[in-house]
């Protein structure tokens, strides 16, 4: 199946267009700290999964329509995790769409950095500070963790699955 979005890091002239997104899961966050958070990761210049990212969701005509913030984390038991504190999509016609391919990309990126599972944050108004908090970040019991499996296919007979079954 073809992706519908591009799914890419956050570029310097999206800033602002990502502003609404990040703006409705952390209201308290003006231009002004999301421009000069965002520059800090750009100006970096280079992919470091163990900082935070953006990653964005975007429609055919440029719209962003998905975002989240990730950071490759050590956890306490020592197993790498895919961190994902803000995952917000913003779609009046296909949300399911844009989650679908957010979340491939993160699993693909999750395994590709040597990731046992992903943990996307059960949303709520402090993620944004809350995702500097380490006793948050240990934390396994808020959002969703998916088990990454490192050469995960679905089985040939998988569209014969239920629909409230997926493969992961």
């Amino acid at each position: 199946m073809d992706a519908t979005y591009q799914i890419a890091e956050l570029t310097t002239d999206r800033v602002d267009q990502a502003y609404p997104l990040i703006g409705a899961v952390a209201p308290a966050l003006d231009l002004a700290a999301w421009r000069a958070f965002c520059r800090s990761i750009i100006d970096r210049g280079d992919s470091r999964p163990d900082l935070d990212n953006v990653i964005v969701a975007m429609s055919p005509l440029g719209y962003i329509q998905g975002l989240c913030i990730t950071t490759v984390r050590e956890h306490a038991e020592g197993d790498r995790i895919l961190d994902a504190p803000i995952f917000v999509v913003a779609s009046a016609a296909d949300s399911a769409g844009v989650a679908a391919e957010l979340l491939d990309y993160l699993k693909a990126f999750g395994r590709a950095e040597s990731c046992g599972c992903m943990r996307i944050w059960t949303l709520a108004h402090d993620n944004w500070t809350r995702r500097l908090s380490e006793g948050e970040i240990r934390r396994w019991d808020h959002g969703v963790t998916i088990i990454l499996e490192p050469d995960a296919r679905p089985p040939a007979d998988a569209d014969a699955l239920p629909a409230m079954f997926s493969w992961i």
